[in-house]
């Protein structure tokens, strides 16, 4: 059996480590900036607020009542501090880096799943290169954890709708799009929802949507 090259082992553990070179990649852009104001700073005095009050339900932005996002974004950022005794952008940018890396996974599990051909990598450093992915990835902000979230409650819609292998739970579902609300809000829930909608309507099968989700649901 003849043996591999240095370069072709080389290759394969850049290939098989890959995520973890992307985050090292990418982590600078936290490390080698200040908060934005617009956003971040904004968040981190409504958590900070919150934490000084001990109130994890209700939030408030410098004493005025605070209710445009829902909290999970802001519990995330409460108990980073709790953990490091103090903000981090870097460990805060987790937050939205993670799910972003996240995305990819899901998606190239997608693709092998129901055969598709493509290039993982290239594929990745496609989207990875894409302005709008790569900015939401690069700002303590909600969005990238929310579409994290839709994402994968659209990948197990299409696991239940066309089940090739394992089937998930039915479950799944219903919580990926809670964790979507529970992360930013209605727009968490119109998404998928429209978009498992419009797929039906496409494939003229309302009945298969209504198997899937359910009253449950």
């Amino acid at each position: 059996m003849l043996q591999k090259t240095p370069l072709a082992v080389i290759l394969n553990g850049l290939f098989r480590y890959r995520f973890l070179w992307y985050a090292v990649l990418l982590i600078p852009a936290f490390v080698f900036r200040d908060y934005s104001p617009d956003n971040e700073l904004k968040y981190l005095s409504i958590a900070q607020e919150a934490l000084q009050n001990g109130t994890w339900f209700t939030f408030y932005n410098h004493g005025q009542a605070y209710a445009d996002k829902p909290p999970l974004f802001f519990w995330l950022i409460m108990l980073s501090k709790l953990a490091a005794g103090r903000y981090y952008l870097w460990l805060i940018g987790l937050f939205s880096l993670l799910p972003a890396l996240g995305i990819l996974a899901v998606m190239n599990r997608w693709f092998l799943r129901y055969g598709v051909r493509h290039r993982p990598v290239v594929s990745e450093i496609l989207l990875l290169t894409t302005v709008l992915f790569t900015a939401s990835a690069l700002v303590v902000r909600m969005d990238m954890l929310m579409t994290f979230f839709i994402v994968l409650s659209l990948y197990t819609f299409f696991r239940l709708y066309r089940p090739v292998g394992s089937i998930p739970s039915r479950w799944w579902l219903p919580i990926w799009i809670f964790g979507a609300v529970f992360t930013k809000g209605p727009m968490g829930f119109l998404i998928p929802v429209l978009s498992m909608l419009a797929f039906s309507g496409l494939q003229k099968d309302f009945r298969s949507l209504w198997r899937i989700m359910g009253w449950k649901s």
